[in-house]
């Protein structure tokens, strides 16, 4: 069919499903030279969304979307988008940072009721990569049990998933017993902005870690305006390396968890230093007491609100925490 006549068909049907109304903004786009809908650049926009029944599935436009991120991913080119809607069930891996792709975006469809959600299967994390420069953003991660959400690693000498966005995602694990977002070696210039992590309560279940590695430290990553609610262990960085965090929420009083790490960083690892903790709410104790809070070596720990006014009387901190 010619592009004039599947323009046509789409305008015809525009006053039914939501969806067509975005296969025909896929279709402009593409009249203007772009597959992208809705933003007009250079990149490719691929479409998931399991329910879809169109044919062929090709992952162009909604109504022939692809039925699995993989598919996706495995179309995409450095620097392509890919929308979701729906419930996906799948592991996916982006592994190879020699083959790509790079730069890649992963968003949920604004257009949904709620947004997607997106669990993992099997004895892998939901995703697992080791590529630069991907986003993701707008979707809700049902992390599984044994296996991280977001595995992002950064290997010795290689290539990894350094300066991955996550950003305005929720995440949930309430049988989790690994970290939603895992930085595994050395990625750096990572963000996680404005998440949310919900109900992670059973023992060994983190919001945001960085596990034990012979490799260096995650670096220069930033964690702002997060919030953490009823989460066993929050930050649980075994190492840190001149990291920011900004603005996040920590509970503390009035929750039904149990909190045991609340923002720790290992302070034995020598990658753990430097890192700037500013502007957070700081629930609980503030001591290094459990391991609640632990600062690496010339960390600065000032002007964050303090719930413990005991260690902090002006209600904020001036300085690492201690123990007591």
């Amino acid at each position: 069919m010619s592009l004039r006549a599947e323009l046509t068909a789409a305008m015809g049907r525009i006053s039914t499903p939501a969806k067509e109304t975005r296969d025909l903004m896929v279709i402009l786009g593409e009249w203007l030279g772009s597959t992208n809908a809705g933003n007009f650049g250079p990149h490719d926009t691929w479409y998931v969304d399991p329910t879809a029944t169109g044919l062929p599935r090709d992952g162009k436009t909604w109504s022939r979307a692809f039925i699995t991120v993989q598919a996706a991913i495995d179309a995409c080119s450095d620097g392509d988008w890919i929308m979701l809607s729906g419930s996906i069930t799948e592991n996916v891996s982006a592994n190879d940072y020699t083959a790509g792709p790079n730069n890649i975006t992963i968003m949920g469809d604004s257009n949904c009721i709620r947004r997607p959600s997106w669990t993992g299967e099997g004895s892998v994390p939901i995703v697992t990569l080791n590529c630069p420069g991907w986003i993701f953003k707008n979707i809700r991660f049902v992390v599984p049990v044994g296996y991280a959400g977001l595995y992002l690693r950064m290997e010795a000498g290689a290539g990894g998933a350094y300066q991955t966005t996550i950003e305005d995602c929720n995440f949930t694990g309430p049988a989790a017993t690994k970290a939603a977002v895992e930085l595994y070696g050395a990625p750096f210039g990572c963000i996680v902005k404005n998440c949310w992590f919900d109900n992670f309560p059973t023992a060994g279940a983190t919001a945001i870690g960085c596990s034990s590695t012979s490799l260096a430290a995650p670096y220069r990553c930033m964690f702002i305006e997060n919030r953490f609610t009823e989460c066993k262990n929050v930050f649980d960085m075994y190492g840190s390396n001149s990291c920011m965090y900004l603005r996040n929420i920590i509970p503390g009083l009035g929750t039904v968890v149990a909190t045991v790490k609340r923002l720790y960083i290992n302070p034995t690892v020598p990658q753990s230093n430097d890192n700037v903790v500013f502007g957070n709410l700081l629930g609980g104790d503030y001591s290094t007491d459990a391991d609640s809070y632990v600062a690496g070596v010339g960390d600065c720990w000032v002007g964050n609100h303090a719930e413990d006014i005991a260690a902090c009387p002006t209600g904020m901190t001036l300085g690492v925490p201690t123990a007591g």
